[in-house]
């Protein structure tokens, strides 16, 4: 039984009885999965989702990815990730999702869908009007990239347009993503102006547009820098002796490795404790901080605090630990150990808390 392969008091895999049962490769993924001493019941969980739970969107996306190349699958896995991260208001974030799985009405779409019949490219008058037409080729698009002239220029030979504008992101840094994005989201409203209203911004303008709505938004992203840093030394535990317990993990993805890194202190900001916690047979970075909060419990346990405020940035196992419900998640184990841990505590919160 599987029960037969686990050590029961140190709550860890018998690596050398996997080991010759099963091969190197499914060894690997056995000791991978997280044990908790008060030992959950089995449940099946879907891997594709963070929620734990299969549904037909998760399950179609899943087939759609499939057939990617793992260099593809990493290319668009960091695009997403710098592009959700980019400090440029939501509804410019969305637009370019949006114009990257080509989701936007354009012309060639919606002949598709037998709703136009001209498909000529409004702005160029040139070409039909594609998405990467209008966001890459059109001559007006090349026209106002070259003259904002703060974007450098890259080489692309990628003839898929969501590989394609992947790559762009790629080479870019975060500020000419910034710029990039606003420029592609400012493209898009002087489409529909000419489109829909036959009135054209001139170039000049729209250069003039973006620089200005770039400098807006820096000027905003500093201030709210500026407010974060006086809140956070403001800070004061709500009441009485709280101490307050901030935990981070860093995840080596070659080595399936962590290091968990906890630091506990009083309201006068006083160390009270702190460590730190290698772990191996580590999946992901959610497994790796779920690991380093389990650590964080069990040293405020160890050294007798009374009343804990537990701080991490892992926004999802911060959410898993708030809710009611129980998790299918694939770090369960360590979500329910953490829980039952706390009931030894006269107080607890879990908040979150951005990584600066």
């Amino acid at each position: 039984m599987v029960s037969d392969l686990i050590e029961r008091d140190s709550v860890t895999w018998k690596q050398k009885e996997i080991h010759s049962l099963f091969g190197e490769e499914q060894m690997q993924k056995i000791v991978s999965i997280s044990l908790a001493s008060n030992e959950p019941e089995d449940v099946l969980v879907w891997k594709e989702d963070k929620s734990g739970i299969y549904t037909a969107k998760t399950g179609y996306r899943r087939l759609n990815t499939t057939g990617d190349c793992r260099i593809q699958h990493n290319l668009l896995t960091k695009f997403y990730t710098k592009l959700w991260n980019l400090k440029v208001p939501s509804k410019i974030r969305i637009h370019l999702w949006k114009i990257g799985n080509e989701f936007v009405p354009i012309l060639y779409n919606l002949k598709l869908r037998k709703l136009v019949i001209n498909t000529t490219c409004p702005v160029c008058q040139a070409e039909e009007e594609t998405v990467s037409h209008l966001f890459k080729d059109c001559n007006f698009t090349r026209q106002v990239l070259q003259d904002l002239g703060d974007i450098k220029a890259i080489y692309n030979r990628e003839t898929n347009w969501k590989t394609w504008l992947a790559t762009d992101f790629e080479h870019l840094t975060n500020e000419e993503c910034k710029i990039k994005t606003i420029l592609l989201w400012a493209i898009w409203y002087n489409r529909n102006r000419v489109f829909h209203e036959g009135r054209k911004i001139l170039m000049y303008e729209l250069v003039g547009f973006i620089n200005a709505y770039y400098v807006e938004i820096k000027h905003i992203g500093e201030v709210m820098k500026i407010r974060t840093e006086i809140n956070s030394k403001e800070w004061l535990p709500p009441r009485g002796d709280v101490i307050k317990i901030n935990f981070n993990a860093s995840f080596n993805q070659i080595h399936h490795t962590s290091v968990a890194r906890v630091i506990a202190r009083n309201r006068d900001e006083i160390v009270m404790a702190s460590g730190t916690y290698p772990g191996d047979n580590i999946t992901d970075p959610t497994t790796a901080e779920a690991r380093a909060c389990l650590m964080a419990i069990t040293m405020a346990k160890e050294r007798g605090f009374h009343e804990i405020q537990v701080e991490g940035d892992a926004l999802t196992v911060i959410r898993k630990l708030n809710r009611e419900t129980k998790d299918r998640l694939c770090i369960r184990a360590y979500i329910q150990e953490i829980k039952r841990k706390s009931l030894g505590f006269r107080s607890i919160k879990f908040i979150h808390v951005p990584n600066s």
